[in-house]
């Protein structure tokens, strides 16, 4: 009569937010109480889950959200899963890269370049999240303003991935990413600031020792 044609159903109330374990029975009561398609969600973030899900609530489809964060293959995984398929290799550095950048520059369009580049700062987040080295990398792609420069960074970053794609030498992937990254930055900084130093440290939130301290690092001092 409301002209709902499906539905989707969180297992958690309001008040738990994301705490506490999802209840999926409420969501099978409610697939069996109306006649159109229901979607089940809540800590879905497996092929293995989402096929538990399915089986215990009896839902047409399931809904993924946080698992998808930086993740969105799981959606090719958990296909292949219920279709019983073989399951798809994870995807290689390179990949993850092309997936980055393809991503990147949809929010750009969609948003426009500067809210598109805030936005994307979390999402380079999530992607790089379980790899090496990856606060630091975080650090330093947060302060980097432009759509040109963060599609650099992530490519810069990916680079390291591949040449180690076990983390096994750190020293090359953070030296690659602060030489090619952050000494721009500072110079760009610094110009900005018109060379007053107080200032510079201030934009970059750091104290004045450590920038001085950078700048000797970059050849950026007199």
């Amino acid at each position: 009569v409301a002209g709902v044609q499906a539905l989707a159903v969180h297992g958690r109330t309001r008040a738990c937010r994301f705490d506490g374990a999802v209840e999926y029975d409420t969501i099978g009561e409610i697939k069996q109480s109306v006649r159109i398609p229901v979607i089940a969600n809540g800590d879905i973030d497996s092929p293995a889950k989402a096929a538990q899900v399915l089986r215990a609530t009896g839902a047409d489809a399931v809904m993924i959200g946080r698992a998808a964060q930086g993740r969105p293959w799981i959606f090719r995984e958990i296909e292949a899963a219920l279709d019983g398929s073989a399951a798809p290799a994870e995807p290689t550095p390179t990949e993850v890269r092309d997936i980055i950048a393809a991503h990147l520059r949809d929010l750009y369009v969609f948003y426009g370049v500067e809210a598109g580049v805030r936005i994307a700062r979390k999402h380079i987040g999530w992607y790089c999240r379980e790899r090496p080295h990856a606060q630091a990398f975080r650090q330093l792609v947060i302060r980097v303003d432009s759509a040109e420069g963060q599609l650099e960074a992530v490519g810069l970053y990916f680079a390291a991935m591949e040449s180690s794609p076990n983390g096994h030498k750190p020293g090359r992937l953070y030296d690659l990413v602060l030489r090619e990254v952050e000494e721009p930055l500072f110079r760009t900084v610094l110009e900005y600031a018109e060379g007053n130093q107080s200032r510079a440290a201030d934009i970059l939130g750091i104290n004045r020792g450590t920038l001085r301290k950078k700048l000797r690092t970059y050849g950026l001092s007199a």
